[in-house]
């Protein structure tokens, strides 16, 4: 059904969150791999070099889950937001499948 993209995807996020950690503040790598982060992949900032209005919000979210409230205030101001939509589709999905 179309519950489980959103089930998975609520479930997901936060758990590859706290799997990743921000390198020198612009890139993102598993904690693990630090010497080893993942490509940028925003095309504008590729591309152009200026931030389109979603970039860092990975990296917003990645702080948020480490509670790191400032850092991730201080990458996008939304970031909160979006991490509160995402994982709030798991419980609704959850309801939402027994109900």
């Amino acid at each position: 059904s179309k519950l489980c993209p959103w089930l998975l995807l609520g479930i997901a996020v936060p758990l590859m969150a706290a799997l990743l950690v921000v390198i020198d503040g612009e890139h993102v790598g598993f904690f693990f791999l630090p010497d080893y982060p993942f490509p940028t992949l925003c095309t504008a900032r590729s591309l152009l070099g200026v931030d389109c209005p979603g970039c860092s919000l990975t990296r917003s979210v990645i702080h948020l889950v480490h509670g790191r409230i400032v850092h991730s205030l201080s990458m996008h101001h939304l970031g909160w937001f979006i991490f509160l939509l995402i994982v709030l589709q798991a419980p609704f999905r959850i309801w939402f499948l027994f109900r």
